[in-house]
């Protein structure tokens, strides 16, 4: 280590290193040989290397008053003949020599102070500074990975800056790849920073909590340069007037916890005295802490608590808690003083519930109380209530907990707690009123209400329960009743169709509909998980499974528009199934989860939201998961209804000449379709909108484009610039798709020409060659990372008339004749007399392929297609019910002494 001495390499070619020297070797894929994340940080002072008996300290007390830093980073992802690191150091002084080759530097071995083999476990070491001059140091497998480092001469405390360059080195006349570097500022002349604790005051106890603030060491880097928090400094005075007797008995007790380990033993205190009072009236408390602070990925040791018992209620106490590092660098001349006062010990009395039902129609409760009053002392220090409504209140905590049967799942979103403030407006009122809206039919709630004082005392809870208005089948039909698991939608009038583009769901008009039942969510198994990318054969089966007697089937399109758009044509319909919309859908996205791309709320029952709701019961119709509805697809099918002016139950749309277009699918989904505005989006989540799978929008592959004569193709995703991906696609090669069904393809991670594709029954894997097309070197040295086969392809395109322009699909199986003149035929067979044109660009027809779909053979299996996105819900008949209810529960009607709101 003596030769280093003499020598010190600029700091600037620490920093470009390649840039410091004269050789233009060509560096090919370095970035698989340079070290990832080399990190110094300073370290704790009980470090587990301590410990070793192997450490180079003649005791753990000595080597614990050391100061340490700590070297980690990740290895190479290239091994191959991958030999070790060598590490060197240096504080780079303005006067180090020029000429110093960073190659050169990095191709002596004796100038490396450490040198780490490949062979060990653990990437970290930890450094210990002296001024004794040692060899260079070799740390091998099992040895302590503690290490003395000789700064003697690198002027430490001129610069206050301490370098460090890990270079890996390879074997076989390997090259290596970019070091990495890493550096301190030896000099931490930086205070912590400054933090907000937060005071809660209660009776006879004052809580205090914060986040570990962290310590810079450096201008350069606030991430990785973050020092030690040695302990911490809190002052508690007690303040304003003190009597003597009070001053004397002051004696607060201190319990601390970082995260959930409790410090208590640890903090040491000293009693402050007071000009005026012999006595002593404060109290300054050392807190230990003695943890780093983890700046990127914060955890519950990074919280610290106070309590501070043992105080009197109305005591008034001025507060003072500060930071010092490692170094007694101290923040406290920027930390303010804080003067909390105690609270008072009563609780406030008990607030009275009561209900009031609302009509059906609205789908509301109103819920009110008497309001509460804080407890003051009466005669004998007995508590009597204060002397007007909302004494001393500060808000109320009303709960309510929707109750399920025992056979009905609960869920997370059963439950919905607010807080209500009592502000000017409502503290002169004796009785309190909240309206809920948007509640489901026929549902019973549990209440609880208690009210929190000014001090944050809470009353005693008050509880009750209230129900909802149920749909009900009247008139002739009764006697009716729904199977377990389904609610009823009553016959009449609705409004059936739009107006609205596209044309397939034209034109509106009023219809009569006989009674059903429908599931109110979309299909559950027995576990209760939404069952989704089934076909449409296999939704069918389980429906028909439930009741056959019942005739439960998948509901059809004019059952499921009916139950999304609610009942009667007096007023407006439901546009997209939600009570809350009041025609405005801009709540549909995080209501009902439409073109989110969260499928995680799709999947869970517990974060459906309980307001995607119509007024019959019927949730998440708009979004969430697409339906397979029973009807065969027609576009003209509302239009050829004009005979007709009732729609009975099993009315279906077939069409035999179109019926290979396969069913129907109606609702939004949580995909969110490509290049489509929000009101897109929203329009096709309408009650009234018809869709069929076709028209499904799965992702668009840039490059992909295939047909179905061609066959599937492998899509591979590369890592671009600014965060961006790429994508290349090329063929399956021919030996690899005879061989058998391919579960899966992965990029070689160290090699960017190569794929493994791995083959249903076939141990090992094929490796296959990526096929560039001649001359193209975009992606040669650039790293795959992912690989997948594509399936068949449909054709995008895009429909306008006038100002609407709307996205598209096509089977592409209808389009083999791709020319301009076999596609003026399918588009003008497609698109008939609506108006509609497809956009051409350049004089020709503007189409894309997405893919969409397997295939059977040779062409789509479209009774066998399958979408994540495309769920079902079941809907039945009613039937008789042998023994009626005697008393049945009629429709309340409006309320005869409705309660307004103040």
């Amino acid at each position: 280590m003596s030769q280093i001495k003499n020598w010190i390499f600029p700091l600037a070619c620490i920093f470009l290193f390649i840039g410091c020297g004269n050789d233009t070797k060509p560096i090919i894929n370095d970035y698989l040989r340079s070290p990832a994340d080399f990190r110094a940080d300073t370290t704790l002072s009980d470090n587990e290397f301590c410990a070793d008996p192997k450490s180079p300290f003649s005791s753990i007390e000595e080597c614990q008053k050391a100061k340490k830093y700590r070297l980690s980073w990740t290895r190479p992802e290239d091994t191959v003949n991958f030999l070790g690191y060598r590490i060197f150091v240096d504080t780079s002084p303005p006067n180090a020599p020029s000429g110093r080759k960073w190659d050169f530097v990095q191709s002596q071995p004796n100038l490396a102070n450490i040198i780490v083999e490949r062979t060990l476990n653990t990437d970290a070491i930890v450094l210990v500074f002296g001024d004794s001059a040692t060899k260079t140091d070799t740390l091998r497998n099992g040895m302590n990975h503690i290490f003395r480092i000789d700064t003697t001469g690198r002027q430490e405390g001129a610069t206050g800056k301490l370098v460090f360059a890990l270079v890996p080195v390879y074997g076989g006349g390997g090259y290596s790849g970019k070091p990495g570097i890493a550096w301190f500022i030896i000099d931490d002349k930086f205070s912590p920073n400054v933090f907000s604790p937060t005071f809660k005051p209660l009776a006879n106890e004052i809580k205090i909590a914060w986040a570990r603030p962290p310590d810079l060491t450096s201008f350069f880097d606030s991430r990785i340069d973050s020092g030690i928090i040695k302990n911490y400094i809190l002052e508690i005075n007690l303040e304003g007037k003190v009597i003597p007797e009070r001053a004397k008995n002051f004696l607060p007790r201190i319990k601390y916890f970082k995260g959930n380990e409790d410090l208590s033993s640890n903090v040491t205190d000293s009693a402050l005295k007071s000009k005026d009072i012999p006595s002593p009236t404060g109290y300054r408390y050392t807190l230990p802490d003695g943890g780093r602070f983890h700046r990127s990925k914060p955890t519950i040791g990074d919280s610290l608590f106070i309590t501070i018992s043992n105080l009197t209620p109305l005591d008034t106490l001025k507060l003072k808690i500060w930071a010092i590092d490692s170094l007694y660098n101290s923040n406290s001349s920027a930390m303010q003083i804080v003067v909390v006062r105690l609270t008072d010990t009563t609780e406030p009395s008990i607030p009275k519930l009561s209900e009031n039902r609302n009509r059906l129609d609205s789908n509301s409760l109103i819920v009110k109380w008497k309001t509460s009053r804080d407890s003051v002392a009466g005669e004998n220090g007995k508590l009597i209530e204060g002397p007007s409504s909302n004494n001393n209140i500060m808000n109320y905590h009303l709960s309510r907990l929707l109750l399920r049967d025992s056979t009905e799942k609960k869920s997370l979103i059963d439950q919905f707690d607010t807080v209500i403030a009592v502000t000017d407006i409502n503290r002169k009122f004796d009785t309190i009123i909240d309206t809920m809206h948007f509640l489901p039919p026929g549902r019973t709630f549990s209440f609880k209400l208690y009210a929190v004082d000014s001090s944050g005392h809470e009353s005693k809870i008050d509880t009750m329960s209230a129900s909802t208005p149920k749909v009900r089948f009247t008139g002739v039909d009764s006697t009716l009743t729904c199977p377990n698991g389904f609610i009823p939608i009553p016959r009449g009038q609705f409004t059936l169709g739009s107006d609205l583009p596209p044309p397939n769901d034209e034109p509106k008009r009023i219809i009569n509909m006989s009674s059903f039942c429908i599931e109110p969510y979309e299909h559950r198994d027995s576990s209760g998980q939404f069952i989704s990318n089934v076909t449409w054969s296999q939704a069918d089966s389980i429906c028909s499974a439930i009741s056959p007697s019942d005739s439960t089937k998948i509901c059809s399109e004019a059952e499921w528009e009916r139950a999304c758009e609610g009942p009667g044509i007096s007023t407006p319909g439901l546009l997209h199934g939600i009570q809350s919309e009041q025609n405005n859908p801009s709540i549909l996205q995080n209501s009902c989860n439409q073109g989110t791309n969260d499928s995680v709320m799709a999947r869970s029952f517990d974060l459906r939201n309980a307001t995607c709701l119509t007024k019959e019961g019927v949730y998440d119709m708009a979004g969430n998961y697409s339906e397979w509805v029973r009807d065969p697809y027609s576009a003209n099918a509302y239009s050829s209804l004009k005979e007709k002016d009732t729609l009975s139950h099993g009315f279906t749309f077939a069409d035999s000449g179109l019926s290979s277009r396969t069913h129907g699918i109606r609702g939004g989904n949580y995909l969110k379709p490509r290049n489509l505005a929000t009101s897109s989006i929203q329009n096709l989540a309408r009650c009234s909108n018809r869709d069929f799978v076709q028209q499904v929008r799965p992702k668009f592959t840039e490059g992909c484009k295939t047909t179905l004569a061609e066959g599937p193709m492998i899509a591979i995703l590369y890592a671009g610039s600014s965060g961006k991906t790429d994508n290349f696609c090329m063929k399956v090669p021919y030996e690899s798709i005879s061989k058998g069904k391919i579960l899966d393809i992965l990029p070689v991670s160290r090699d960017s020409s190569k794929l493994l594709v791995f083959i249903d029954g076939q141990k090992t894997p094929d490796n296959i060659d990526i096929k560039y097309p001649e001359g193209d070197t975009a992606f040669k040295k650039r790293k795959p990372i992912s690989a997948q086969l594509t399936k068949i392809s449909l054709a995008a395109l895009t429909v306008f008339k006038g100002a609407i322009s709307l996205p598209d699909t096509l089977d592409a199986s209808e389009m083999r004749d791709t020319s301009q003149s076999g596609l003026e035929k399918i588009f003008s067979r497609e698109l008939g007399q609506s108006g509609y044109q497809i956009k051409k660009e350049n004089g020709k027809y503007a189409i894309e392929f997405l893919y969409a779909y397997a295939t059977l053979g040779s062409k789509p299996a479209l009774p066998y297609y399958t979408n994540r996105a495309i769920s079902f819900r079941c809907c039945s008949l009613p039937k008789k019910n042998p023994s009626p209810d005697p008393n049945p529960s009629p429709d309340p009607g409006p309320n005869p002494n409705p309660v307004p709101s103040p």
